[in-house]
């Protein structure tokens, strides 16, 4: 089973109790959450950590401090896979979104990522 969420959802207790369930998950989370890479992946996809609320502070204090933080930050492993939406409104200027997905499928051999992958224009363009 697979639980796909928007952006407002991903966060470190809910992801908990949806994982314990042993379902797996893939859920967009927001531009402005810190999930540093610390394996990057064959396909792009690189894993890092959704940290504890704790944590999250932690971390956040030593980016302000302009530190850099040591050891493997305490939370869940995830995988991330950022791509590009472009969007091409009848005449207008293409516009191109930044979007990343957090998943618990960590392997990206099994769960690959496609890349390159152009979709027809919407019905009515």
């Amino acid at each position: 089973m697979l639980l796909l969420a928007d952006r407002n959802f991903a966060g470190h207790e809910l992801w908990g109790l949806v994982e314990a369930t042993g379902c797996h998950l893939a859920w967009r989370i927001k531009k402005n959450l810190v999930l540093p890479a610390l394996w990057v992946l064959a396909d792009g996809s690189y894993l890092s950590v959704m940290p504890t609320p704790a944590e999250g502070q932690r971390l956040g204090d030593a980016r302000f401090r302009g530190r850099t933080p040591t050891g493997l930050p305490d939370g869940h492993l995830v995988r991330i896979i950022e791509y590009t939406v472009t969007v091409r409104p009848h005449g207008q200027p293409a516009q191109v979104e930044k979007f990343r997905l957090a998943t618990s499928l960590l392997d990206h051999r099994r769960a690959r990522t496609a890349v390159g992958c152009d979709l027809p224009p919407a019905m009515g363009d």
